[in-house]
């Protein structure tokens, strides 16, 4: 009956862990393993266009909520992610001897991948907030994924 009792209590302890799912199946640091394992930007692109987004709803978020915070590192990151995401994605366009068309084809993709990913972050925080009344602080995968985006940021700034 004891071990019943512990068994319980050690489940209920754990379920605000349980309660938070990453949304995603591949972490930025296997992203960018792939890059280097492979030889291939497309990974690479892959984790800078979730950190562009990333910082993107962040910035957001933060500037209608926090009116007087200042955002100044938030969205200098967020605009590196950017700058880097496109410079990356055009590079490997233009190196595929694309014509005009396939490139703005390609251009536009990034940028429904970038929404997309703002949509998967902004679900994720929405609900961080409605479950623990912040929207990442509680959260150790996402704080793990601005981790990785600094990481990554620190990378992409000696290309």
């Amino acid at each position: 009956m004891t071990k019943t009792i512990i068994a319980l209590l050690m489940f209920f302890l754990s379920l605000p862990i349980l309660a938070e799912e990453y949304p995603y199946d591949v972490r930025i640091p296997e992203l960018i393993d792939k890059t280097i394992e492979r030889e291939d930007m497309h990974y690479l692109i892959r984790a800078s266009t979730r950190c562009a987004s990333l910082y993107q709803i962040t910035s957001e978020l933060l500037s209608r909520d926090h009116t007087n915070q200042d955002l100044s590192s938030i969205n200098s990151l967020k605009d590196q992610f950017i700058f880097s995401v496109h410079k990356l994605n055009n590079n490997k366009l233009q190196s595929s001897g694309l014509s005009e068309d396939e490139l703005k084809s390609g251009q536009q993709h990034l940028i429904d991948e970038i929404k997309q990913h703002i949509k998967i972050y902004s679900s994720w925080m929405q609900n961080n907030y409605v479950k623990q009344g912040e929207y990442f602080g509680s959260s150790e995968f996402l704080l793990r994924e601005f981790d990785d985006c600094k990481d990554l940021n620190s990378i992409l700034m000696q290309l």
